[in-house]
């Protein structure tokens, strides 16, 4: 952690630490003070206004989990971990990675995980400590919320939400909630927002102004107990589809972070009887930068502050692709037409090595598509001897065709959902103009780096 209202209880050490080392695979926010709750900085003289400042090491590394970092200093030097402790180690990793299927994993914290299981890490442990099970209390908050998700498609992708008030204080767990949900729902992209009380109250000053030390009895009259604070906890996930979506960036902005697929914040939220949501709605600025700072100030009531965090969301999904802008071009496309034979065209499908080809009508001196021809049609024609007869004797009736302003959703769910191989693009009027198939759909979510694939094959070569 570093921020020091992450440790919680554990912020009262850092005044008499000799030394304070921060491990963290998370890229920090150099402004991140500490909590205000806390009065580390006017101890012992310390002014510093971050813990990164107060910190005697900082080792920050783009890896899937900080337990890697600590594992990799206990590698380099030569300390080997007995078995309890390589098996919590492997726990570590496996909660930071989602057992190594996250995003943000890398090499380095497979090669972590494998050197714990090699000095003992206990299997039979790992198998029962590292499945996170839910409670009774985070079963209810699931049957709750999966009453109240909403979801809508924005830019091709399944955006999911909901708002859980808990009884009293903040409940443990709610990021294995959110992630239950997202799957349930099949979401791209789940917000989840949880209100809660923090604290039972605490003397306040009616001025406003921080008593001075010593002064605590003076004017006992005019201090007052504040009410319980409501908080409202945002928790978001987003799968691999989600491109352009970094709910790290939306988070900070309300204080939070974590990785750009999973990440948390929580901030005080309004519960002013006097103002109902559309009245404030209705008086705050409308840009969203304005919003946030509204949010921040603990001004903004909770379904609002949750709705904020959306459209941040909203803003980081890139505009939608269509199927002109990824499609194999007519230029590229070996097609054969209705007026040749059966022979013909075994022929030009021999020569290309083709499986299946678009049926064109050029009679008109354009490319009108008419069907769909594949290799076995042609193979049983042939054997039945009817290879002088003209291709527009055997077309199939009623093949699927796309406008090139399709979108990449609707064309996945054809070529992936509906298990069509490819599928024509024609214009208007009807005329050829690509073939989209389901590896060119496939490819635009980028699951793979093809510069490495192009590397790894020309080193195959």
């Amino acid at each position: 952690a570093q921020d020091a209202s992450r440790i919680g209880r554990g912020q009262s050490w850092l005044t008499h630490a000799q030394s304070i080392h921060i491990y963290d695979h998370h890229e920090g926010d150099p402004a991140t003070t500490m909590d205000d709750d806390t009065s580390l900085k006017e101890k012992d003289g310390l002014q510093k206004s971050t813990l990164l400042e107060l910190a005697t090491e900082v080792v920050i590394d783009q890896v899937g989990s900080t337990t890697t970092l600590l594992v990799e200093r206990l590698k380099e030097a030569g300390i080997s971990p007995a078995p309890h402790e390589a098996t919590l180690f492997v726990l570590g990793i496996r909660a930071d990675t989602g057992g190594l299927v996250y995003e943000g994993t890398t090499i380095r914290d497979a090669a972590a995980l494998l050197w714990c299981l090699e000095n003992g890490a206990s299997q039979v442990a790992i198998s029962q400590f590292g499945v996170a099970k839910v409670s009774e209390t985070q079963r209810t908050i699931l049957h709750s919320a999966l009453g109240k998700t909403e979801t809508k498609l924005v830019g091709g992708l399944r955006i999911s939400s909901v708002l859980v008030t808990l009884e009293d204080q903040y409940v443990a767990g709610l990021a294995q909630i959110c992630e239950e949900i997202m799957e349930l729902t099949d979401s791209d992209v789940f917000l989840l927002g949880a209100t809660h009380r923090s604290g039972t109250g605490k003397p306040q000053n009616k001025g406003g102004r921080k008593k001075k030390r010593g002064a605590e009895n003076e004017n006992a009259n005019s201090a007052v107990i504040a009410p319980p604070t409501q908080w409202i906890s945002l928790i978001g996930r987003a799968s691999a589809r989600a491109l352009g979506v970094d709910l790290n960036a939306m988070m900070r902005q309300f204080g939070g972070g974590g990785h750009p697929k999973a990440a948390a914040a929580a901030l005080r939220c309004n519960t002013s009887p006097d103002l109902d949501a559309d009245a404030t709605t209705s008086q705050l600025p409308p840009m969203i930068a304005d919003l946030v700072v509204v949010a921040n100030e603990g001004n903004l009531a909770a379904d609002e502050t949750l709705r904020l965090a959306i459209s941040i969301v909203e803003t980081q999904i890139p505009e939608q692709l269509v199927a002109s802008s990824f499609m194999v071009p007519i230029s590229q496309i070996v097609t054969v037409d209705t007026n040749d034979t059966i022979a013909e065209a075994r022929l030009i499908f021999d020569n290309h090595n083709l499986k299946s080809a678009p049926v064109v009508d050029s009679t008109a001196g354009n490319n009108r598509f008419r069907s769909s021809l594949k290799l076995n049609d042609l193979v049983k024609a042939s054997r039945a001897g009817r290879s002088n007869e003209k291709l527009k004797g055997m077309l199939r009736p009623s093949v699927k065709t796309v406008l090139p302003d399709t979108n990449l959703a609707d064309l996945e769910h054809l070529l992936v959902n509906e298990g069509i191989g490819r599928i024509p693009v024609v214009d208007d009027d009807g005329i050829l103009v690509g073939i989209v198939t389901r590896t060119d759909v496939l490819r635009q979510h980028k699951l793979y780096d093809e510069s490495n694939l192009i590397d790894l094959k020309l080193a195959k070569d």
